[in-house]
């Protein structure tokens, strides 16, 4: 424990922690805005439409494409006219400016922002979790001043770790889930023919004594 702590009356520490609270709150609240700015800015990125005439840069490089098509152009009326074909069945090159690139379909853009926003969600709950971790560590220790016994010390770390509480999976255990969960299925359905069955004889009996 710090000697700063020790320093601390009970009632600054009870006022740090009051403050620990409401800064873990705003700072929580801070992740959800932080977490709609980056989807508005990245939904505004895919769906950007980039002109030729928009910058001077793609001006000119607008410019050098138009200018190797005619290029291109003059030279296949050259080839034409040595090997006999009339001018007006002439192939040619046309260079097109696309505004945009892969996020051009809707599809695409849908599938590049769900994978931006499954992102975002997690960067949200990694950096909540942190600021919670972080907040909790602050007021454990200005709690921890104001325990005096040996008993409200060890009540404070019998505290399970999520190491404790959530063990590493293994390919056994990801099977011996996938096996419950299929029981599980395997069972509603079972169930749910069982009740489809017993509403066909009611409904039958029914129309029976009509």
């Amino acid at each position: 424990m710090s000697d700063s702590l020790k320093e601390m009356t009970k009632g600054e520490r009870n006022d740090l922690l009051s403050i620990a609270k409401k800064n873990e709150r705003v700072a929580v609240d801070e992740c959800d805005v932080r977490a709609a700015q980056l989807k508005t800015e990245f939904e505004n990125h895919i769906s950007a439409v980039y002109a030729w005439d928009e910058t001077e840069k793609w001006h000119q490089v607008y410019a050098k494409g138009a200018q190797y098509q005619r290029a291109a152009n003059e030279d296949i009326l050259r080839v034409c006219a040595e090997l006999g074909i009339p001018a007006q069945f002439a192939p040619s090159i046309s260079v097109h400016w696309t505004s945009r690139g892969e996020n051009a379909t809707a599809s695409r853009r849908a599938e590049i922002r769900r994978a931006a926003d499954a992102q975002i969600d997690e960067w949200t709950k990694t950096a909540k979790h942190v600021i919670r971790s972080k907040s909790a560590q602050t007021q454990v220790a200005l709690l921890a001043r104001g325990l005096t016994t040996t008993a409200a010390q060890e009540f404070l770390a019998a505290m399970p770790t999520p190491e404790q509480l959530m063990p590493r999976m293994t390919m056994e255990e990801a099977a011996k889930f996938l096996k419950m969960d299929t029981s599980r299925k395997i069972i509603e359905r079972e169930q749910h023919a069982l009740e489809s069955k017993e509403l066909r004889q009611q409904l039958s009996h029914e129309c029976d004594d009509e």
